[in-house]
């Protein structure tokens, strides 16, 4: 699993320090770990609340973008999520792999073309569930405040971090 990981995550130090990777036995010109982390998760939750936040903003943007183009604006945030994460992590040989900062492409490519749409948010409350309504835009727009906060708090802690990505998940709003 471990090997699987290291050949298919994204790992930055395999690009910025190449002799390094190739003294651990990776290609510091296969890229395709840029791509291929953002299919890949850290366990069920992880996935689950991926694939929750494009079932609710996805279908409109794909219908609204047609299938193809759907499907490139995906690709094309994931990979300039892993871009940003390699670019803030440069020495870092730990890997990095969920689809957060595509499902993140997303969430800001919904809040551009529907600006107006309201969407339906679930806090829970304890074990209360709470629903209400929020504008698409409102909600993109906190949920990136709270991007950046979190990962300016690991700036500062850094070992005492989660090992989320914040930087990418940013990064590919963009």
């Amino acid at each position: 699993m471990q090997v699987f990981l290291y050949q298919h995550a994204l790992v930055p130090a395999r690009y910025f320090s190449p002799s390094w990777a190739r003294q651990v036995g990776f290609s510091p010109t296969d890229f395709s770990p840029f791509l291929t982390n953002t299919f890949l998760h850290a366990g069920w939750l992880h996935i689950i609340l991926n694939m929750w936040t494009l079932w609710i903003f996805g279908p409109a943007l794909e219908d609204r973008l047609g299938p193809v183009r759907f499907g490139i604006l995906y690709v094309l945030a994931g990979i300039a999520a892993s871009a940003t994460h390699a670019i803030f992590n440069a020495t870092s040989a730990i890997p990095v792999l969920g689809a957060s900062g595509a499902i993140s492409g997303v969430i800001a490519a919904y809040a551009v073309r529907f600006p107006y749409a309201w969407v339906r948010v679930l806090v829970l409350i304890i074990f209360i569930p709470l629903f209400f309504s929020v504008p698409a835009m409102l909600f993109a727009g906190i949920w990136f405040i709270s991007q950046v906060l979190q990962g300016t708090s690991e700036l500062f802690s850094p070992f005492g971090g989660s090992g989320i990505a914040w930087w990418a998940l940013n990064g590919s709003g963009h």
